[in-house]
């Protein structure tokens, strides 16, 4: 069986985010055709494998395009209650926060497509999510409401490993203990 493993310790590497996404866009590019039977790449900083296939055919463009796999949104069940957590995994590898909502109620799928949206806003725009800013938040329905607001918080991670993450208050839709003082709706 032939397989290539490259190990890259970039995490630590003083270059911007966007400059490391370029880079780690084009080795990604070279190593894919220098092995062309190459059938799997797992992305250690994402926790995410995804076949060489998919990556060739990738849909994002540009700087944007390591995100296909170096960024993934997980979630979880709160032991048997109603309440999930969403983050995405990878941002941290470009010296950026991640996402993390901690929630009941909403659809998953909303949740995980909003945080890799805010995630990609947040590396496009070189972080311009300030402390206790919101961003846009969903109606029961799934459709997000410029009037719901949601706010944010940059704290460590509920989910390992420890990162930072920038924490979306769901509002009315929170899970865990947060303050009411917390919930804004304009």
């Amino acid at each position: 069986m032939e397989h290539l493993s490259i190990i890259i310790i970039f995490k630590y590497s003083s270059h911007p985010p966007k400059i490391r996404a370029q880079i780690l866009s084009d080795w990604l590019d070279i190593a894919l055709e220098l092995f062309p039977t190459c059938k799997g790449v797992w992305f250690e900083g994402s926790k995410n494998v995804m076949t060489a296939e998919a990556l060739r055919e990738n849909p994002f463009q540009g700087i944007n395009k390591i995100f296909y796999g170096a960024l993934n949104a997980r979630f979880f069940r709160v032991g048997e209650s109603d309440d999930f957590i969403v983050d995405t995994i990878g941002m941290h590898v470009f010296g950026l926060p991640d996402v993390q909502f901690h929630f009941h109620t909403l659809n998953l799928n909303n949740i995980v497509s909003w945080a890799y949206d805010v995630a990609l806003y947040q590396f496009e725009n070189d972080v311009p999510i300030q402390q206790g800013e919101t961003v846009g938040g969903f109606d029961e329905q799934g459709n997000v409401q410029e009037n719901i607001r949601w706010k944010c918080n940059y704290e460590m991670s509920i989910i390992e490993p420890q990162r930072e993450v920038l924490d979306v208050h769901t509002q009315n839709f929170a899970a865990g203990n947060r303050e009411s003082e917390e919930l804004l709706n304009e």
